[in-house]
C-alpha cells in the first residue's frame, strides 16, 4: 500500500482537489438520503464515509472545507441534520479528517491503519464528548453506530485497494 497520499493528482493538485471537494461534499449530502430511504441512516453513518476517502487523498484545507461545509450545507438544503447535529457532525468530520492526514501524512501510516486510526479516535471522542456534553451527544447513539464504524471501515479500505490501483 502506498503512504503517500495524492500520488495519482497532476502537477496542479489545488486545481483537482477544488473540483474533487463539491463533489465529495455532494456525495456526503445525498447518501445520508439514500440510506435514510431504506432506515440505515444513524446507524452506518453515511455522511462519514466521503469524509474518510477525502483524509485519504487530499491536503488537509480541503479535508477541513469538506468536513465542516457538508453537514452545514446538507442542513441548509434538506434540513437534515438539525442545526445542533450538523454542528457536532461538522466537528467530529473534523476530528476524524484531521486525524485521518495526520496518521497517513505525518505519521506515515499505509491507508489500512491510518482509516482505523482516524475512525477509532473520532468514535472514542464523541463517546467522551456523549459524557462531558449528555445534551449534545448521546453516548448510547455512539455505541449503536458501532454497525457503522465497521461499514465504514470496510467500504473505505476496499475503496482505497481500487483507488491504490
Amino acid at each position: 500500500m502506498k503512504t503517500e497520499s495524492l500520488a495519482f493528482l497532476p502537477a496542479n493538485k489545488t486545481v483537482v482537489q477544488g473540483i474533487l471537494s463539491p463533489l465529495a461534499i455532494a456525495l456526503g449530502v445525498a447518501l445520508p438520503h439514500v440510506f435514510h430511504l431504506v432506515g440505515l441512516g444513524p446507524v452506518f453513518l453515511p455522511m462519514f464515509l466521503p469524509l474518510v476517502l477525502v483524509a485519504m487523498t487530499m491536503e488537509l484545507p480541503f479535508i477541513l472545507l469538506v468536513a465542516i461545509t457538508t453537514p452545514l450545507i446538507s442542513l441548509a438544503t434538506t434540513g437534515l441534520p438539525q442545526q445542533g447535529t450538523a454542528i457536532l457532525i461538522a466537528f467530529q468530520l473534523s476530528f476524524l479528517g484531521l486525524c485521518g492526514w495526520f496518521l497517513l501524512t505525518r505519521r506515515k501510516m499505509n491507508y489500512f491503519w491510518a482509516i482505523v486510526g482516524a475512525v477509532m479516535a473520532e468514535r472514542v471522542v464523541s463517546f467522551i464528548a456523549g459524557f462531558a456534553f449528555p445534551s449534545l451527544v448521546s453516548s448510547s447513539a455512539v455505541i449503536a453506530s458501532y454497525p457503522g464504524i465497521i461499514f465504514l471501515l470496510a467500504a473505505s479500505i476496499v475503496l482505497m485497494k481500487i483507488y491504490d490501483r
